[in-house]
């Protein structure tokens, strides 16, 4: 006696085969097209067979469970591979250009925020605003995020250019 152990997901085929001086046959057809033979010594244990692998083939159970194609191998893999980290590292690029922009959008609103709060504290001292103490605590404010000088003029406007 001798054992076959064969996977059914790789048989494409399945059929019998017998001749004039041949005992009846089952010839599995491989996906890698490489014909495999088995017999019995009877017909009955053969048809057996037959029966019972067709069955297994078409309802196909193993693809209910846990069931994984054998892994890829080669230089397809390493392709394959290759490809999902492009597409991994393309995508990480997007939200952080979008970070990027928004930030540059709310950098823009405060440095335009802050060029109006400057261009209100200049006015001269007849406007109608606060005390010249809460002018001088908005200037220093403003001061200690980055947006004015010293000598309260703004630090950047529109792309690093002093306007």
């Amino acid at each position: 006696n001798s054992w076959l152990a064969l996977r059914l997901d790789a048989i494409e085929s399945l059929e019998s085969c017998s001749g004039v001086l041949r005992s009846l046959r089952c010839m599995l057809k491989l996906s890698s097209g490489v014909p495999v033979y088995v017999k019995s010594s009877s017909d009955p244990v053969t048809q057996d067979l037959l029966v019972e692998v067709r069955n297994a083939i078409l309802k196909a159970r193993w693809c209910d469970g846990s069931f994984q194609v054998a892994a890829q191998a080669g230089l397809q893999r390493l392709l394959n591979n290759q490809a999902s980290k492009q597409q991994a590292t393309g995508a990480t690029l997007d939200v952080a250009l979008a970070d990027l922009d928004s930030l540059r959008r709310h950098a823009a609103e405060a440095a335009k925020a802050a060029k109006q709060v400057v261009s209100g504290l200049s006015k001269p001292a007849g406007y109608e605003g606060g005390s010249s103490e809460v002018d001088s605590d908005v200037s220093k404010l403003l001061e200690d995020f980055g947006l004015l000088q010293a000598d309260g003029s703004t630090i950047s406007m529109s792309g690093g250019q002093k306007k």
